[in-house]
């Protein structure tokens, strides 16, 4: 068995009503005035009251910063950045769906590192910040509990990640209430990045046996649960939720040590471009990248099949993933790439960038997928 690192994993809470619990957490912080980047989804269907309330009532301050877009901008971060500084706050609440937490992650960074944030892409040292409590209001993309921020960068049109330890929080919360309300589109979108955070982490150059337990685990669960989740009713709707909200959290747990990787790459890069919702972008990803890496990765896609109920054994089992996948993209009310206007000479400008993600220092792909390979995918990915 080859080394590997099980990295300390952030303190998590999950479960019904947890999201009051934030309020005790920053008095045993000693963090009396807070900086709330807050969604304004959250804030608009008043479904932040009743944490505003507990803070209020726990003698906590609150500087509320609701300026959060979908996919937040180095710009944005060093506004907010500087928001925080000017507002004298010691610790940070990010209360919303994955922009919001990535944004207050930045926010964390810029409490205790000079600007601007672009400074940090990638692996870059850096300083502990303030205290940071995540309260996660959606589910599939894992920001509570990762080491990773995805930033849109306004200069080059990407979107680079920033991945350091020091961006954990020191409690993340997963409240299932906040997503028993959440569109059928939404939810939808949050199958897909959940279950293709677990095929990559699976197929990691940095995979290793504690991430593999857990990523099979919550594909398990994901796929056991994401019919109602998106399409049932009342209680089982409800039931069916809670357990995918735990998968999401779960299977980001696991890749905070193998970490994604092509299909993330692509599925960013390509979402950069059309502005496409990062879930249906996994959605027109993840049966491609099953195809391609059952014959690249055998061992790992039977796993992969195992843990989704396809026979291991079964002939052409890449072509029966990518199958498999499909069907659930249709069924959740996906749509494909020729659907969503995604034209092949576009994505073709995008394989250099793509390939050098897959190739550059500490790549967690796990072998070089080529820039030849990269087009093959794209015209896999266009012909759906």
């Amino acid at each position: 068995m080859k080394s590997f690192t099980i990295s300390a994993k952030t303190p998590f809470r999950f479960g019904v009503g947890t999201a009051l619990e934030a309020a005790a957490k920053f008095q045993e912080l000693g963090c009396k005035k807070v900086f709330v980047v807050l969604d304004p989804g959250i804030e608009k269907l008043g479904l932040h009251k009743g944490v505003f309330a507990s803070m209020e009532e726990a003698g906590i301050e609150m500087k509320v910063y609701d300026n959060v877009m979908p996919d937040p901008t180095d710009v944005a971060i060093n506004e907010a950045g500087e928001k925080y500084k000017a507002a004298g706050c010691r610790g940070i609440l990010g209360f919303g769906g994955g922009s919001a937490l990535d944004l207050a992650k930045g926010v964390k960074c810029l409490s205790k590192n000079e600007g601007p944030i672009s400074k940090y892409y990638g692996r870059t040292p850096m300083e502990n910040g303030d205290p940071m409590i995540l309260l996660a209001t959606t589910i599939g993309t894992g920001a509570e509990v990762s080491i990773a921020a995805v930033i849109s960068d306004t200069g080059s049109g990407k979107k680079p990640a920033i991945l350091n330890p020091k961006l954990q929080a020191d409690l993340a919360v997963m409240d299932p209430t906040f997503s028993y309300g959440l569109p059928q589109k939404v939810m939808a979108c949050c199958v897909m990045d959940i279950m293709l955070h677990c095929c990559e982490t699976v197929t990691s150059t940095y995979r290793n046996p504690n991430s593999e337990i857990m990523a099979l685990a919550a594909l398990k669960i994901a796929v056991a649960n994401y019919d109602n989740a998106v399409n049932g009713q009342g209680d089982a709707k409800k039931a069916a939720i809670e357990e995918l909200s735990f998968a999401s959290s779960y299977a980001a747990l696991a890749f905070n040590d193998s970490m994604i990787h092509v299909g993330h790459h692509l599925a960013h890069f390509i979402g950069a471009v059309y502005h496409t919702p990062h879930g249906q972008c996994c959605s027109v990803v993840i049966p491609e990248f099953c195809k391609y890496f059952a014959k690249k990765m055998p061992e790992e896609m039977k796993k992969i099949a195992n843990a989704c109920g396809i026979d291991e054994n079964a002939a052409d089992l890449g072509e029966k993933l990518n199958m498999f996948f499909k069907n659930i993209s249709r069924k959740i009310g996906l749509v494909t790439a020729k659907e969503l206007g995604w034209e092949p000479e576009t994505m073709y400008t995008l394989i250099p960038g793509i390939h050098g993600r897959v190739v550059e220092p500490n790549a967690t792909t796990p072998f070089d997928v080529t820039e030849d390979d990269l087009k093959m995918l794209i015209d896999r990915i266009y012909e759906g």
